[in-house]
Order: C-alpha cells, then structure tokens, then sequence
C-alpha cells in the first residue's frame, strides 16, 4: 500500500514469501525507498517491508539510512552492488529475449 501527503510517502512492501533471502528483501526495500525519494516534492520517505521473518531488522535499516552492511552487521560479507549488477544482466538478457522473440514472430 502507498499513502502520500504533502511530500511524505509511506509504502508497506511484502515480498511473495516471507522466506525470501535476506539480502534480497533488503533490496527491493531499499530500491523502492530510492526509487520514491526521487520524486519531485518527496521529502520524507518510509519503506515498511512486512510479513518478512528479517522486516524488523531491515525496517530499521532503512530508517536509519544504515545501508545493507549496517544492517546486517558482520552477517553481510559485503555490500549489494554485485547482487544488483546480476539482476541488471538478468533483466537486460530477459528484455532481449522478448524483443528479439517479437521480431521472429512478426518476420518468419
């Protein structure tokens, strides 16, 4: 759910499974508090993740503005720029796929 009033936006997100992995929750949570803080007039942002065994932890995270590894503490190896470099490839080769499958289709 979304509820927006004047500049502050809060956003409750809950992920297909409460068994996600950690670092994948923590993603998309945080993605989306990105992705929302960039609007124009948006000047206070909430991500709440619920109904995730990690969403205390990872609410506070976000509150804080600690960034995966403050999180996570000594239980992040390291921070998520290679998971997303993954998902970047991943979507990129998936939208590939569909467009170039488009065009066989309209030309056989």
């Amino acid at each position: 759910s979304l509820t927006a009033d004047d500049g502050r936006i809060t956003v409750h997100l809950r992920l297909p499974t409460s068994f996600c992995s950690p670092n994948f929750a923590y993603l998309m949570a945080s993605d989306a508090k990105d992705a929302l803080s960039a609007l124009p007039g948006a000047r206070e942002v909430t991500v709440l993740l619920d109904d995730h065994h990690d969403s205390d932890l990872i609410n506070r995270g976000l509150a804080a503005d600690a960034g995966y590894r403050g999180t996570f503490g000594h239980e992040a190896e390291r921070d998520l720029e290679q998971l997303r470099d993954v998902f970047r490839r991943k979507a990129h080769t998936a939208a590939m796929e569909r467009a170039l499958t488009a065009l066989l289709r309209a030309r056989p």
